[in-house]
């Protein structure tokens, strides 16, 4: 499916639940995922459960995410493309109960004329003609338990 998320809440694109054998198991997540925006700073947010995971050191007013995005709509002809991003995390849960990764995006960006109200769009391109150069993609979250 494709998705617009309006503004910097994070809001959930992918969801995937896995019941480890054993605390001791270990799960190896991959996330690929098309994403861009109407200004450069989309990201990614990896969660396990509400905990907040693979995620970039703290260092002042810096945002803390899994991977951003480096197309925009405000950079030319990338009005037409999406950009791809992915990642893969070998998680630690220590748990043996339902454990729920969840991918979330936004646009970052608070200042200049979009403030709050940029733009990040999921699988399809921001403009979205119906021309053979717009793409539609396919996003993929996949979670496999190693170990038990």
């Amino acid at each position: 499916d494709t998705q617009t998320i309006s503004g910097n809440t994070f809001t959930t694109v992918l969801t995937q639940a896995i019941t480890p054998a054993a605390t001791s198991s270990k799960v190896l997540i991959h996330v690929n995922l098309n994403v861009t925006g109407s200004v450069r700073y989309s990201a990614v947010k990896l969660y396990r459960d509400s905990t907040q995971i693979f995620l970039g050191d703290a260092a002042s007013n810096r945002s803390q995410v899994s991977v951003a995005s480096l197309i925009n709509e405000s950079a030319g002809s990338s009005t037409d493309m999406m950009d791809h991003s992915s990642l893969v995390f070998l998680d630690s849960p220590s748990s043996s109960s339902e454990v729920i990764y969840y991918v979330k995006c936004a646009n970052t960006y608070t200042g200049g004329s979009y403030g709050t109200g940029a733009t990040t769009y999921i699988n399809r391109t921001p403009t979205d003609s119906d021309s053979d150069y717009q793409h539609r993609g396919a996003s993929s979250l996949v979670v496999q338990e190693i170990g038990a």
